[in-house]
């Protein structure tokens, strides 16, 4: 498992763990996705050869997401499909 924390100037607002079951990555997010940040978002989502195309976002702790982080994550289904693998969404209470 690992964090990704943005600390750029402030404490966190944006946490992602990140964890591989089965070939697929799970990157659970916790607290605000916008331009200031998003660019923590666009390296999670990144392929890596240890998890493949398979994606699953956990959504269920994010408080706000601006249109900055919809276009990364447009852009990462894009990508995800071009490689023959998906990202789904997900929230967890």
């Amino acid at each position: 498992m690992a964090d990704i924390h943005d600390t750029a100037g402030q404490p966190a607002r944006l946490s992602i763990t990140r964890t591989v079951t089965a070939g697929i990555r799970v990157l659970s997010l916790t607290g605000e996705v916008d331009a200031d940040n998003v660019d923590t978002l666009r390296q999670a989502l990144r392929m890596e050869e240890d998890s493949g195309p398979l994606t699953v976002l956990d959504l269920g702790a994010v408080t706000f997401m601006d249109s900055s982080a919809i276009s990364v994550l447009a852009g990462a289904h894009r990508d995800a499909d071009a490689a023959g693998g998906w990202i789904r969404m997900a929230a967890r209470p």
